[in-house]
């Protein structure tokens, strides 16, 4: 058994017998999670990369939720542009990751498959993963299903329910979009398994 970690100071073990040694490597495994506590307004996934995208009337519904009363006297218009430039700000941030983790996300794939042709026997990979973003680079993600077919690897994906890594137990019953969210990261992962001729688990 081996272990690739993807994502900065993730540890990877070559093939091994030594299961307390694969089993410390897993616990140390933190992947491409980022929290966002930091974040000071609640916006969804899917709302950012629509904004991205130019989808009309999107920025102008968040800043309207999200700087709601700022038109009251009690705010100053210095304040209502501070919140307007922080709902950007943190859009621009959001779409940002996640379309570079998506990417980070294929390149790995891409050359833990490449490293995997040079050992001439059927293969199993399980991945695990919350998902990935795939945007318009479904192309790249099916060429990762042939070159699992030319490495002799079956992929399996597990897919962690991503309620679970929230820090406060109040946020997992947020409604922002919480569904179209998931949705949009499983995209990657389910387009990757099918590709491959593997199977995708819930967990």
């Amino acid at each position: 058994v081996g272990l690739a970690g993807i994502g900065a100071g993730s540890p990877s073990v070559g093939f091994s017998a030594g299961r307390p040694r694969l089993k410390k490597a897993i616990e140390a495994m933190v992947g491409q999670h980022r929290e966002t506590n930091f974040n000071t307004h609640a916006i969804a996934l899917t709302e950012a990369l629509d904004v991205r995208k130019g989808v009309p009337g999107v920025l102008d519904k968040v800043i309207e939720r999200e700087c709601i009363g700022m038109s009251s006297t009690a705010f100053t218009e210095a304040e209502r542009q501070m919140c307007m430039l922080e709902v950007q700000h943190q859009i621009d941030d959001m779409a940002t990751t996640a379309e570079t983790d998506g990417q980070d996300t294929i390149r790995s794939l891409r050359a833990i498959l490449s490293a995997l042709r040079a050992i001439d026997a059927p293969k199993t990979m399980v991945l695990v993963s919350e998902g990935f973003l795939m945007q318009d680079q479904i192309d790249e993600v099916t060429e990762l299903g042939t070159l699992s077919a030319a490495a002799r690897t079956s992929i399996y994906a597990l897919r962690l329910d991503d309620q679970s890594f929230m820090a406060d137990v109040s946020d997992r019953f947020a409604p922002i979009a919480s569904m179209n969210d998931r949705s949009a990261r499983g995209q990657g992962l389910e387009t990757l398994v099918a590709s491959s001729r593997g199977a995708l688990f819930n967990v």
